[in-house]
């Protein structure tokens, strides 16, 4: 008797490709990141400065380039960004010594918010609301 060979999915063979696949990985985002925005709103706090907020905090003082990457956030669109969050406090600019360049680090009111726990609090409100997978996301 012949034993059958399993074929390997194109996954295991590293050739996956999908034509939708930029379009699917957008949605996916948007599904997780649209139940997100109501609890950032409460919290006085745009999705853009939440993903700052959260690089600050992970890893320390960064110079905007940085941040930039870390966040996937345009150049223009960061300077804008950070100006508004150094206004509101969420965010201080502080002088990097060994380039003579800026940096940017958390600031009294980001870590006001961090102290009381928004974060924590913005992801165990997720939690609640939707299950701690998330619930299911549909396109």
């Amino acid at each position: 008797m012949p034993v059958a060979r399993r074929r390997s999915t194109a996954v295991e063979r590293g050739s996956f490709r999908h034509r939708n696949l930029p379009l699917l990985l957008l949605q996916a985002r948007e599904g997780v990141i649209g139940r997100f925005r109501p609890i950032l709103h409460e919290h006085g706090v745009t999705e853009l400065q939440w993903r700052i907020v959260r690089a600050l905090l992970e890893h320390g003082s960064l110079e905007p380039r940085q941040i930039g990457a870390i966040c996937r956030i345009s150049s223009p669109s960061l300077a804008g960004v950070l100006s508004r969050m150094d206004d509101l406090g969420l965010v201080a600019r502080v002088r990097v010594t060994h380039d003579r360049g800026r940096g940017v680090e958390i600031g009294r009111i980001g870590e006001t918010h961090s102290a009381e726990g928004d974060d924590r609090n913005i992801n165990a409100r997720f939690a609640v609301r939707f299950g701690p997978h998330g619930g299911e996301i549909s396109g």
